[in-house]
């Protein structure tokens, strides 16, 4: 007889069994994990789809930001092209007021100068407390050859300017004289005849003082100023004559050359 083996196979089959449960109990936990996993990470895509519309949320709110900033540049753009449109037309305003401010102000000085047609200056001449303005102006004329001069060719004539105390003034005074006459005609005769004599010294009109007697013509504040300026410019620029006629400013480089009218500083600017 053949040995049983029923017992054997029983204990097989249970451990075959109890082996397949463990496979199962670890397939489950496995499972379990699986499905944990899962499940976390399908919470993690629904957390990135939920930051992902934020963020889009965001970056529309960004957008909606840059195109007020556009909006607001523009704008911007818009007024300061207004204003730039507006400097410019202030700008040429400007310069053209400055231009006709200009021409008024020298056609004033041209009035003024008009007025001062008759007018002579002299300078150098000693004060004396008790001078006789007229007895020295004739003496003048004498020493010029000026032999028709009387002085009803005169309107006026006295010093300018404050009289200065003789006991406190440490200098004697030498303030111009002013002419007025009558006839343009004998103011400019007097100065061509002080041109050719052009050596006149104070004591040639009987006074101690040696020095030279200068006779201009009387400009106006602003010719003055204009004329100070043409000298200087002149001399730097070796320019041999700078002289007025009727109160206008000529220049001339050297003897022959042409003479060149300065009527304001522009004109300066072309020597």
């Amino acid at each position: 007889m053949k040995p049983s083996t029923r017992s054997n196979s029983g204990t097989e089959d249970t451990d075959n069994a109890e082996d397949t449960t463990i496979n199962f109990q670890t397939l489950d936990g496995k499972l379990t994990t699986l499905i944990h996993l899962f499940n976390q990470m399908a919470q993690d895509v629904k957390n990135m789809k939920s930051k992902q519309k934020e963020m889009g949320a965001s970056i529309e709110a960004c957008h909606n930001k840059i195109d007020d900033v556009v909006v607001n540049i523009n704008s911007m753009n818009g007024k300061l092209k207004t204003v730039e449109h507006n400097y410019v037309g202030l700008s040429n305003e400007n310069a053209t007021l400055k231009v006709k401010i200009q021409n008024l102000e020298r056609k004033m000085d041209d009035l003024e100068q008009y007025s001062h047609r008759n007018n002579l200056l002299l300078y150098g001449i000693p004060e004396d407390p008790n001078e006789n303005v007229l007895g020295v102006i004739r003496r003048v004329a004498q020493n010029l050859n000026f032999t028709e001069f009387s002085t009803n060719l005169l309107v006026a004539a006295h010093r300018l300017g404050v009289k200065q105390n003789p006991v406190t003034s440490q200098t004697q005074t030498k303030r111009p004289i002013i002419i007025k006459f009558v006839r343009r005609f004998d103011k400019e005769e007097f100065l061509r005849l002080r041109k050719v004599k052009r050596n006149l010294r104070s004591s040639d009109l009987g006074f101690a003082d040696e020095g030279m007697v200068y006779i201009n013509e009387s400009l106006t504040s602003e010719t003055r100023k204009l004329l100070g300026k043409t000298r200087e410019l002149a001399k730097s620029k070796q320019f041999q004559f700078v002289w007025t006629v009727d109160g206008k400013i000529f220049v001339r480089k050297a003897a022959g050359r042409p003479s060149m009218r300065i009527g304001s500083v522009a004109d300066l600017e072309k020597l």
